[in-house]
């Protein structure tokens, strides 16, 4: 048992030592001005401070902002006042400055690793659906719509389709309209919901389009919500990176070596465009199955069930990718179908039970994602001789 032990740890390392970073284009925004302004932030950021530290903090300011929207505007429906879209504005400005100066931190000590991808993307995984929450609220969509749905569902798989550019082609590929540029148009629409409420958004546009269902809560006739429109065409832009970045991917297999390697690229694609697919799948079906509830149960709980199938769906996707990217970093290959994607598809039979059901399985997510994301934190720290929290001395000094 020892020596099997033993043999893991060594292939363990000797994964890690393959480990090379290739730091991605920059995006417009970056190569503009944000790229610089991470450069001058950094510099004021003491040496002792590790890079993890700064991932953190980043996921923490995303954390605060999702807190002060449930406590203000619990239902997601615009409820809050001015001052929290402001403080959600800057808390989401603050999250994207630590997750920019993170990596420069770590090349400015000397400190990069691949525990610092897996700190790093792991934590923009989790931050997906705060995020989305945040500009759910501002819109006033409420989550009982089923917009809020194809934002969250849209970004995560813009965000797994990216780091899987990286986990087959060792580069993450980063269009010129990617994460920054739409968190900074979060950021401006939160800030224009702080002077002008979250009615400016449902605004219809002076035009209309003969859609309407009462059951999806669409109505274009009179005319386009100005919010659905940006969603639309928010998407529309997710898509077209998507097209992008399996065109990559489809490139990356057949450039591959015929035989083994071409074969196991393939077979990598495959696979985590069934987990992609799956994900999108079991989601919509959650989110089915709370609104199938009968028409007894209150109002409360159905919007309760949804903030509980956000939280679920978050950890659920962040465990999933925490996996993708171990495979990245170890190359240990992930299963197809994950306990994260798992236990979100028990979500939807935990909807027929009422909301303590629901809050189990919350728990359970939240549990597993944190669990797995921990335990190999700690697993590649001491793989690599660092620690996860620490900037060594050599580095310090």
């Amino acid at each position: 048992m020892a020596s099997d032990a033993s043999s893991d740890s060594y292939e363990l390392v000797a994964a890690l030592k393959q480990y090379k970073y290739i730091a991605p284009a920059l995006s417009l925004c970056e190569r503009l001005f944000v790229d610089a302004f991470w450069t001058r932030v950094v510099e004021y950021v003491p040496r002792w401070i590790a890079p993890n530290v700064l991932t953190l903090a980043g996921g923490a300011c995303i954390a605060a902002a999702l807190g002060l929207t449930l406590v203000h505007s619990p239902n997601f429906e615009g409820q809050a006042p001015p001052w929290v879209y402001c403080a959600n504005a800057v808390l989401l400005l603050a999250y994207q400055t630590f997750d920019g100066i993170d990596g420069k931190q770590a090349r400015r000590t000397g400190a990069g690793s691949p525990l610092g991808e897996l700190m790093d993307h792991g934590v923009d995984a989790v931050v997906i659906g705060g995020v989305s929450g945040l500009i759910v609220d501002a819109f006033a969509f409420g989550l009982l719509s089923p917009w809020p749905w194809l934002i969250v569902a849209g970004a995560q798989a813009s965000f797994h389709a990216s780091n899987l550019t990286l986990l087959m082609g060792g580069q993450m590929l980063v269009n010129p309209l990617d994460a920054c540029e739409l968190q900074w148009t979060i950021f401006g629409a939160l800030m224009l919901t702080a002077a002008g409420g979250s009615g400016l958004w449902g605004a219809a546009l002076p035009f209309g389009l003969p859609l309407h269902d009462e059951a999806w809560r669409i109505d274009w006739r009179a005319g386009v919500p100005l919010r659905e429109l940006l969603v639309v065409l928010s998407v529309a832009g997710m898509v077209r990176n998507l097209g992008q970045w399996f065109a990559s991917l489809a490139a990356t297999v057949r450039a591959a070596p015929a035989g083994k390697a071409q074969n196991r690229l393939a077979r990598q694609l495959f696979r985590q465009v069934a987990l992609l697919g799956g994900f999108g799948a079991v989601l919509a079906h959650c989110y089915l199955s709370v609104l199938a509830q009968p028409p007894t149960v209150p109002l409360a709980e159905r919007r309760l069930a949804l903030k509980l199938l956000l939280l679920c769906d978050t950890f659920c996707f962040g465990e999933a990718m925490a996996r993708l990217l171990v495979e990245r970093v170890a190359t240990t290959e992930m299963p197809l179908a994950p306990p994260g994607l798992l236990c979100l598809l028990s979500f939807s039979a935990a909807a027929s039970r009422g909301t303590a059901a629901c809050a189990a399985v919350c728990a359970l997510a939240a549990g597993l994602h944190l669990t797995y994301f921990v335990s190999t934190s700690r697993l590649i720290a001491d793989a690599l001789g660092i620690r996860v929290l620490r900037v060594g001395k050599k580095h310090v000094d």
